[in-house]
């Protein structure tokens, strides 16, 4: 990230108002073709109406599988 970039900019957002019927027609597939179409590693959505990220990659599942970070 460079100087000028803020830390906080936004991420990408899948279009629609809200994916829950995407990811249950495309199950496991549906974030990683969103990613691809998008053309991004991390992306904003919304599942059941709430706010969710969806990442992709190996530093995504390292994440993902890090205890300390999810309740």
């Amino acid at each position: 990230m460079s100087d000028t970039q803020s830390s906080a900019s936004p991420l990408p957002c899948a279009p629609g108002f809200d994916s829950t019927l995407a990811l249950q027609q495309k199950g496991y597939d549906f974030i990683r073709n969103r990613s691809q179409q998008m053309d991004t590693d991390m992306f904003e959505t919304r599942l059941l109406l709430k706010p969710t990220i969806c990442m992709v990659g190996r530093e995504a599942s390292e994440i993902f599988y890090d205890e300390t970070k999810f309740k």
